[in-house]
Order: C-alpha cells, then sequence, then structure tokens
C-alpha cells in the first residue's frame, strides 16, 4: 500500500448546503502526497450522490467516502476515517469551516523527512460579521508541561481541527483512549491538544490559512445545548451541563495524571493546578448567571447542591476535592455510569498503559484498555457475584456493626452499596470511615434526598453490578456464612431464585423466629420471607423493584407476592443466618400497628390475586384510614407524585384523585398585551397546582409584566439572548418545566377555566400518556389597541383521534395538548432544525409511540387576527417546503389515503 504523507480527514455530520464550503475546499487538493477521507454519517441521500459524483468526475482524485449510518455516533464517526488513513500526518478538517490550501504545501515542503512535529496554519476566527486572528502559543524550545500551560493560560481554540498532527499520535488518542471513554465531552479537542503537545514540539506554517466558524460556541446557550446533547446521549438529564466545567476539569486532570503523559509527577502536577486554576472560576461565574435556573432545577440533595456552592467558592481546591463533589453528581444522576467512569479512570493509569510506548512501536490498546481484558486494578470493571445493599436513615450508630458483618464474610466476592436516604445525621461521616476499613474497595456510598426505604433500596440496585442481590438494613447484621450458603444454594439449583433463612433475634429480645413455607397463596396473606434474603437480580427486574406506595412498610412483603405471581421460586435455608436487632419504635413496630392498611396496600398493587369481596375490604380500610397515616400517605405523594399505585390508594383515601403539578410552556415573541390575557387565563384555572413558564425568544422585555402577575401564581421567567425561533423556544420551557404533565399555550391564545382539570382528569384515568381537548377558532382585529371579536368557528365537528388523519394534516393544535413529561424520552424534543409545523412533526412521533386520547370538549381559545401578525401567516411562504420535508420522514403509513394526499405542488 502506498504510503501518504498527509490524510485530510473530514467527519461530516452536516446536510449537503452546511457541509459546502468545507467539502468543495478538500476537492481543490491536488497532490499525489495527500489522501482526502470523507466520512459522513449526515443521513443526506442529495450530499452522498453529490459527493459520489465528485469523485466519480475526478478519477485520479486520491480520496475516499465513507457511508455511515445516520445514527452513527460523532466518536465512531471519527474512528471510521481515522482507521483509513494511511499518512504519517493527520490534518481534521471541519466540513462548514473555510481554508486555503497553501499551508498544506508548506507542509509538505518542510516535513520531507517524517519528523515528529505539529503543524499550525495561520489562523483566523469568524463571529458575529467580523474575522479575527488567532494568535497561538510556544510550540517548541520549552518542556511538555510549559507547552500546555502557556496553551491553559492563553485561552486559545485547541488544535483539534485545523493542525497538521503526528498520525501515530492522533490515532493512539482516538483509537485507545477516546474509544475506551465511557463519557466523552465536548472538550475532547482540549484533551488532543495537551496530548499532542506532550510528546513532540510544533511549527508555525505561515502560508495560506484556516477560517474557524467560532460564531455558535460564542453563543451560551448554542454551546450549552451543544454540550448538553453529548451528555444526553449518555442518558444523563439537561441540567447536568451545568457541572460542565466541573467535569472538563476532573476529565482533563485524571488524563494528564494517566499513563498516556510522560513520567514527570512534577509537571503534571503543574498542569493539573493550571487546568483547576482556569476552570473553576468559570463554573462560579456561570453557576451564578447563564446556568443558574439549571442548577436550581437540578434534581440533586440540597446538602449536594451545599457542597458544590462551597467547592466553587473555594480560592484553592484540588483534585481529590473535585473528585468528590463530582462523583457525587454522577452518582446521583446515573450511578451505572459514576463507576463505569471511576473504572476507567484507574485503568488508564496502570502500567499496562505504558507498553503502548507513545513514543513509538507499542502494544495493541484493545489489549490493554478493553474491558473485556484481564487487567484488574481496585474498583476496576470485574463484576462482583453479590450486591449487598444497605439504606441507612437516621440509623449512623448501628451502620458499623452491619458493616462489618458483611466485612467479615467466609464468601469475599461481594460489592457492599451504603445508601444515605437523607438522613440527618451523621451517616455520611460514618460511611465513609467505613469505606477505608476494605483494603480490597468493595464497599461505595450513595447519597440521594430522602424517599423512603423502597426508594433507596432500589437506589442501590439499580448502581449494583452483582448477579445475586442481598438488602440488609443498617441496624441489622448476617451470620459471617450467609454468603457463602445462600450463594451455593442459588449456583446449584437454577430452579430457585430466592433464598430466605431462619431468624436470630437480639438486643431487647433473644430467640429464633423459624420460617414457614414461601407460596403464593400464603404469601397473598401473610409474610413468610425476611427481607434480608438472597435474590437473583432478574427477580428485582421483573417485577419493577420495591414499591414507594407502600409508605407503611411491608414493601419486601409486596416484593415476595410480586416475585412469587411472576412464577419465582423460593428456596427455605433453615439455618438462623440473619440477625434481627429488637429495639423500640422500628419501622416494623409501625408496620404492625397498621397491618390491615398494609394488607389493603397491597390489594392494590395485585388486584388480579384478590377476590371482589377483599377488594371491596381494602377500598373500606382506606377510606377509615388513620389520621397519622393520612399525613404520612401526603408526604408519600410529594416525594412520589407520578407513581400510580399510590395516586389510586390516594383516591381510595380522600375520594379524589392525586394532583400532579401541571407546566404550562407559554412562548412569547414581542406580543406583551396578548401575553397578559393568557398568564391570566392560566391563573384563573379551576385546577391550581401548576406552574407558568414564560419563554421570551429574543422580544421585548416582558419581566414587568411577569413580575406584575407572578403575586399568587408560580411563574418562571425565562428570555433567550437570540431570537430562536418555536421549536427551540418550547424545548426551553420543557427543559425548565418541573412538573409530571406538560401543557402549551401561545401567547395569544388562552385557557378556558375547566382546560386542565379536564386534561388531568383524563390522563389520570387513562393509560395513554397523550391526551388532548377541543379549541375554537375566535377571529378577531385591533382597534384602538383594543381587540374587537368578529367571528368564531370550529376547525372540525369530528376531532376523534386519526393516525391516518393526522400523516395528512395537523388538525389537532397545540394548545389543546397535554403530555406526561416522560413521553419526552421516548420521542425527544421539538425539532428545532424546522421553522413551521414544529408541533406537528411532533405528535408524529407520539403517534407512533401511542394512541392519543380525545377529550370532546372545547377547553381552549385559539385567537388569529386579521392584521396578519400570526406566525402562521408570516411563516406561509415556507410551509411547502416543510410539508414535502414531514411527508418524507413519515411516509411509511402503508395506507394509499395517505400516499395519495402526501402528493403536493405548489397551488
Amino acid at each position: 500500500m502506498k504510503k501518504n504523507k498527509l490524510s485530510i480527514l473530514m467527519p461530516s455530520n452536516r446536510k449537503w448546503f452546511k457541509s459546502l464550503s468545507g467539502i468543495l475546499k478538500a476537492f481543490e487538493i491536488e497532490d499525489n502526497n495527500v489522501e482526502v477521507i470523507i466520512a459522513d454519517n449526515s443521513g443526506d441521500s442529495l450530499k452522498k450522490s453529490i459527493i459520489s459524483q465528485l469523485f466519480e468526475d475526478r478519477r485520479n482524485f486520491n480520496a475516499k467516502l465513507i457511508k455511515n449510518q445516520e445514527n452513527t455516533s460523532l466518536q465512531k464517526n471519527w474512528r471510521s476515517a481515522i482507521i483509513e488513513a494511511t499518512g504519517s500526518h493527520i490534518l481534521f478538517l471541519a466540513d462548514d469551516d473555510y481554508f486555503n490550501t497553501e499551508f498544506i504545501d508548506e507542509f509538505l515542503e518542510k516535513n520531507r523527512d517524517n519528523t515528529k512535529k505539529y503543524y499550525i496554519p495561520p489562523l483566523h476566527q469568524y463571529g458575529f460579521g467580523r474575522i479575527s486572528s488567532i494568535f497561538t502559543t510556544e510550540l517548541s524550545g520549552i518542556n511538555w508541561g510549559e507547552r500546555i500551560i502557556s496553551h491553559i493560560n492563553a485561552r486559545i481554540t485547541p488544535l483539534l481541527i485545523y493542525s497538521i498532527t503526528p498520525a501515530d499520535l492522533a490515532k493512539k488518542f482516538f483509537l485507545s483512549y477516546i474509544k475506551n471513554h465511557p463519557l466523552v465531552g465536548t472538550f475532547l479537542d482540549w484533551s488532543f491538544e495537551y496530548f499532542i503537545r506532550a510528546w513532540c514540539e510544533g511549527e508555525n506554517l505561515t502560508k495560506g490559512f484556516y477560517l474557524w466558524d467560532g460564531e455558535r460556541w460564542m453563543q451560551a446557550q448554542t454551546a450549552m445545548d451543544a454540550d448538553a446533547k453529548q451528555y444526553m446521549q449518555y442518558g444523563l438529564p439537561y441540567w447536568f451541563v451545568a457541572f460542565h466545567q466541573l467535569f472538563w476539569a476532573v476529565d482533563l486532570c485524571h488524563f494528564i495524571d494517566s499513563a498516556y503523559f510522560p513520567k514527570d509527577k512534577e509537571r503534571r502536577n503543574s498542569v493539573i493546578r493550571a487546568i483547576i486554576n482556569r476552570n473553576m472560576p468559570i463554573m462560579r461565574n456561570e453557576l451564578a448567571s447563564v446556568k443558574n435556573h439549571l442548577f436550581q432545577n437540578a434534581a440533586l440533595p440540597q446538602s449536594l447542591k451545599k457542597d458544590i456552592i462551597a467547592l466553587v467558592q473555594d480560592g484553592n481546591p484540588d483534585l481529590e476535592d473535585l473528585d468528590v463533589v463530582f462523583f457525587r453528581i454522577l452518582e446521583e444522576t446515573l450511578p451505572s455510569k459514576a463507576y463505569e467512569y471511576r473504572g476507567f479512570i484507574e485503568k488508564i493509569k496502570t502500567e499496562e498503559i505504558y507498553s503502548l510506548n507513545l513514543e513509538g512501536n507499542g502494544k495493541n490498546c484493545d489489549e490493554i484498555l478493553n474491558v473485556d481484558s484481564n487487567v484488574q486494578s481496585k474498583s476496576s470493571f470485574v463484576t462482583p457475584k453479590v450486591s449487598v445493599i444497605i439504606p441507612c436513615y437516621n440509623q449512623a450508630q448501628f451502620l458499623e456493626d452491619s458493616v462489618s458483618s458483611v466485612l467479615a464474610q467466609s464468601f469475599e466476592d461481594w460489592e457492599c452499596i451504603i445508601v444515605n436516604d437523607g438522613s440527618p445525621d451523621d451517616t455520611s461521616a460514618v460511611a465513609r470511615a467505613l469505606l477505608r476499613k476494605d483494603p480490597k474497595a468493595r464497599i461505595r456510598l450513595l447519597e440521594k434526598e430522602n424517599g423512603g426505604l423502597a426508594s433507596a433500596r432500589n437506589f442501590g440496585i439499580v448502581s449494583a453490578r452483582g448477579r445475586y442481590i442481598l438488602p440488609l438494613d443498617a441496624d441489622d447484621k448476617i451470620d459471617s456464612n450467609f454468603l457463602k450458603e445462600t450463594v451455593a444454594i442459588l449456583d446449584n439449583n437454577p430452579e430457585f431464585s430466592i433464598v430466605y433463612t431462619d431468624e436470630q433475634n437480639f438486643g431487647e429480645a433473644n430467640h429464633i423466629h423459624v420460617k414457614g413455607e414461601s407460596r403464593l397463596d400464603v404469601l397473598k396473606l401473610a409474610n413468610v420471607h425476611d427481607y434480608c434474603s438472597l435474590y437473583r437480580k432478574e427477580v428485582w427486574e421483573k417485577v419493577g423493584g420495591y414499591s414507594p406506595a407502600m409508605y407503611l412498610g411491608g414493601e419486601d412483603w409486596n416484593f415476595w407476592v410480586a416475585a412469587a405471581k411472576n412464577g419465582f421460586k423460593s428456596f427455605h435455608l433453615q439455618k438462623p443466618l440473619f440477625f434481627y436487632r429488637n429495639r423500640p419504635n422500628t419501622m416494623v413496630s409501625g408496620t404492625l400497628a397498621s397491618l390491615d392498611e398494609v394488607w389493603a396496600h397491597m390489594v392494590f398493587h395485585h388486584p388480579e390475586i384478590y377476590t371482589k369481596e377483599e377488594i371491596e375490604k381494602a377500598k373500606n380500610i382506606l377510606a377509615n384510614t388513620k389520621p397519622e397515616n393520612i399525613e404520612k400517605l401526603k408526604i408519600a405523594l410529594k416525594k412520589h407524585h407520578d407513581n400510580k399505585i399510590l395516586q389510586k390508594i390516594a383516591e381510595a383515601v380522600f375520594g379524589r384523585k392525586n394532583n400532579p403539578l401541571v407546566s404550562v410552556i407559554i412562548p412569547t415573541y414581542n406580543r406583551p398585551d396578548l401575553l397578559i390575557r393568557a398568564i391570566r387565563s392560566v391563573k384563573e384555572q379551576n385546577y391550581k397546582n401548576t406552574e407558568i413558564i414564560v419563554v421570551n425568544d429574543a422580544g421585548k422585555e416582558v419581566s414587568d409584566i411577569v413580575n406584575w402577575l407572578s403575586e399568587g401564581s408560580n411563574i418562571v421567567y425565562v428570555r433567550h439572548g437570540i431570537n430562536r425561533r418555536q421549536a427551540a423556544t418550547r424545548n426551553t420551557g420543557l427543559r425548565v418545566a418541573r412538573g409530571e404533565i406538560i401543557c402549551y399555550l401561545d401567547d395569544d391564545d388562552v385557557f378556558l377555566p375547566d382546560h386542565i382539570e379536564t386534561i388531568v382528569d383524563h390522563l389520570t384515568e387513562s393509560d395513554s400518556p397523550f391526551a388532548y381537548t377541543e379549541a375554537e377558532y375566535v377571529v378577531e382585529s385591533s382597534e384602538h389597541s383594543q381587540m374587537k371579536e368578529l367571528r368564531r368557528y370550529r376547525y372540525s365537528e369530528d376531532m376523534s383521534f386519526s393516525r391516518k388523519r393526522l400523516h395528512v394534516c395537523n388538525y389537532i393544535p397545540v394548545n389543546t395538548w397535554a403530555h406526561r413529561r416522560r413521553i419526552l424520552d421516548e420521542v425527544g424534543y421539538f425539532d428545532e432544525t424546522l421553522d413551521n409545523h414544529e408541533d406537528w412533526e411532533f405528535l408524529l412521533r407520539c403517534a407512533r409511540k401511542f394512541d392519543l386520547v380525545h377529550v370532546p370538549r372545547v377547553t381552549v381559545e385559539v385567537h388569529q387576527r386579521l392584521e396578519d401578525d400570526n406566525t402562521q401567516r408570516r411563516e406561509r411562504s415556507k410551509f411547502f417546503e416543510t410539508f414535502q420535508l414531514i411527508y418524507s420522514r413519515y411516509d411509511d403509513l402503508g395506507d394509499p389515503l395517505c400516499q395519495n394526499s402526501c402528493r403536493l405542488d405548489r397551488s
């Protein structure tokens, strides 16, 4: 195979028009020492066709097109190009930038002997209508640490895009470090910058230029959206972007302190200090300004938020301080990713990474970093057989006894997860001290806001890596042979999924409680198992975990009934290996005092296994719930407001439905007078548990109006710095919304007083997460600054849901909708690439997932003005293009009616 001097790589994810400049410039390069590789994952068939034609027209052009799938990740698209590169050096080009190719000729002239250097062309940056030069830093004559620090302090763009770098280093970075990184941030170009500077000197080129389009990264909201999109692909929420600078600092510091960098501890520490000093002030300023609303709405415990504030206010935090806070955030948000990332950090610091020999002739990186490799280190990816879950709330004084009984096990293949359930005592401090007692680092601590025992157990099990689960309360203990004997039973008897033992009481009572036979017909009437029983993790997965709706206790009883109902068999090990602490005022004593109500809760969970008479008995019991238990129910409803079974229990107790929080999103743009009318229509709703989110799309300032109307109402106001159109405005509202149910209201329309009440009732009663009512259209005209009504009409007499009809046109106004917030995880947000009909496109995605419930009742007024200022009237000239786009996306219904209706002409 011919060895090229230079491989030009263009990973391209933009549509044809946006990538036009970069691709056409690449086709201007004519040199036998240069190859061009375009890796396309845009999904744009027109673009691929045009590029293929360009290749056809230039048969001697040394180039290759890699056609990746549209859903190929950014990292995989880059890797597909890098793998194909044959040059001694690599130049990455962005498909939307512009460049003069003279600097490539200069490189080929200077690098005749393949010197291990990197080369930077004259750089310019475009932004806000002007072009400015970018000055580079010292590239040679100083040590690697100083080269990196000079770049950090200069605060200039990193060199991933636009620079010519040694191919072997680029491949080791992308095909080793990035390939195996479980949580790649948008700052990977900075990691690449420091990696290259660590291993070779650089040289500035003088000919040609590279013009970088930096405008979108200068806009705070655009940059946040791009960062958040990267996090969301890993399952993290949008608000996680509030901690972007913290993750940036943590990730880069651990990369610097890894085997990918020279073994020079002093220089490593200097670089780490510079990274922290650069990032933490930025984070402090962001949390006080542009990201404050994200921080406030982040689903994190208040105690953790206080620690975050303390960290950013600390004038001299070290990496350990950053680690503690960052991993707590990640563990609260996505525990499985936290421990995957922690294991990755430890692996890149092992001696084996040095065998990559970053100066050449190294060992294959996949032999080292692959998660299936035999390389092991403390807390690595090795999976324990058993996960012991210990929730703790106000039991710090007993926690050491419980954990010590786990440490004393004769069976050692376990992990222990302590879950601090928002405990007001010193649980965290005690747990952290216990972590240090196990030299094998098998103990972990998770912290969360108080949600109850069931919630805490579930929280721990979500991050558990073991095949078998053992719940253990913080005030109880297990015999030193508990795991050895119970694990052996599950290992050798695949027909059994659960092992329970007899119970040794200690404390205020000292006796053995021998358990009975566990069968569904027995369990439905009385509990047989202790909660502390070993079971296969698939039991928990199948039954859906422990139910928070068992708010008076008995969550373990309910769990065993669900397991038996699903066919899982239990084995009774007739030995007292579980030690139960008898003491006053325990949760168990409270459960026993309300055992009839606990049984009624069980009936509501499993009505199919009870008789009609038993169900009626349960309803009567709940209708006469004790006053003290009603207060506990109210607390449970606040903590788990979206739990359907808890809502049904609340109906039986209160004689009415629970009231979930409803978020009403109102986009607004230059219509302050009409906005007042819209907000008032929400404030006048019969249903009161609402929040109003006003999103100003860079129009006239309306903060005074919002402040004026906010008295007695929960109103959130957000303003875009630039006009971003309807889809982005609604998405901003969605990201801020806290409600379980989402409604939309345009700033010129109004809700009738019963709209939210009607929609909530139907969503509560229906299995569908989406419902809509009907609207009456009001045609009006402005006279002397007053709106005069001219006429009213209905869009159609038949507004019932029809998937076929919806594929032809949108007949369901956005103001009539309501949906549960959770559907966003399935269908995504509004499509911000559309200038109009973004609501129709969103509906089509929803209709593919579930039926939309139609409520045949007019609860909304849609206002239309003769002055032609409605968004639809302004955008009508663009409708044809949008219709064609939507029909091309959703043309697979296979129905002749839809196919015939989708034939458009401009008339």
